[in-house]
């Protein structure tokens, strides 16, 4: 059994409430209402008492009106990765090798599936051309798809390098040197608009720099207000950045490889947020 959940919520010490259905209940529709804003897909909720062991790992005898998995089949049963083999091709370029005087491009494809003979897109450069081999550890292939460490040879001679990417010519990713972005502030230094940060996403690394800090999320409500005061450690803004160069980017709500990055500090060097892209 696969299950499609990405946040399970364990409701424990269902033993100090005399395993009560009305109290789960309860507890379940206040947590989906605080939720609701988050649109999570999937919620799954188990009623638990970790001190009695009642549906940790298998059903309670206790709460017979509970006809659901116990917490441990949950969790040895939810996908443990979100590649989507189903989205376009998306492959971003770690390393460049020649060999024999041929240029390899070596990677873990992001998202889709791809086969020699398919025509693909090289980012930035916006030039056309086709698969001609798939290397993997394995050997030779002629197929891979999302999650697979491979090396690709082109069919033509083009300019490319780490941080470029190869994608699926029918709905390329969006080619952004501006980004508007959700931002979780990670260290004591507060944030400085208009400073200068390196913007880590894929395999591409680009400066970049906070325009404007549009609003601070209220953790407590969830409610977004107009953002007033410094950003400091653990505050979650929305903010607009500009990119020295474009990268290629998907909503982190559709494909989160692809809609994930960092921020690094040019003078440190320490990672100061962690974001996902609108």
């Amino acid at each position: 059994m696969q299950l499609p959940c990405h946040i399970i919520v364990a409701v424990n010490k269902m033993d100090a409430v005399a395993y009560s259905r009305e109290v789960f209940e309860s507890v379940k529709a206040d947590f989906e209402r605080f939720a609701a804003p988050l649109a999570i897909a999937g919620l799954v909720f188990i009623p638990v008492s970790a001190l009695r062991g009642d549906g940790v790992v298998t059903p309670s005898l206790h709460m017979p009106w509970y006809q659901g998995p116990s917490l441990l089949e949950v969790l040895e049963n939810t996908p443990s990765g979100t590649l989507d083999e189903q989205a376009s091709f998306r492959f971003p370029v770690q390393r460049v090798s020649r060999h024999n005087d041929v240029r390899g491009y070596a990677g873990r494809i992001a998202a889709g599936q791809v086969k020699t003979g398919d025509e693909i897109v090289v980012l930035p450069a916006g030039r056309r051309t086709r698969i001609h081999s798939i290397a993997a550890p394995d050997g030779q292939r002629s197929s891979a798809s999302a999650g697979d460490s491979v090396t690709f040879t082109l069919a033509d001679e083009i300019d490319i390098s780490r941080g470029d990417m190869l994608a699926g010519v029918t709905h390329p990713p969006r080619v952004q040197d501006t980004v508007s972005a959700t931002l979780c502030w990670l260290t004591q230094e507060p944030l400085r608009v208009n400073a200068r940060y390196v913007l880590r996403h894929t395999t591409r690394t680009v400066k970049a720099k906070v325009v404007t800090v549009n609003s601070h999320l209220d953790v407590q409500s969830l409610e977004k207000r107009l953002s007033a005061g410094e950003v400091h450690l653990n505050d979650i803004v929305h903010a607009t950045l500009a990119l020295q160069q474009p990268i290629f980017a998907e909503a982190y709500a559709s494909l989160r490889s692809l809609g994930a990055f960092i921020l690094i500090d040019e003078v440190t060097n320490h990672t100061v947020a962690a974001g996902m892209i609108d």
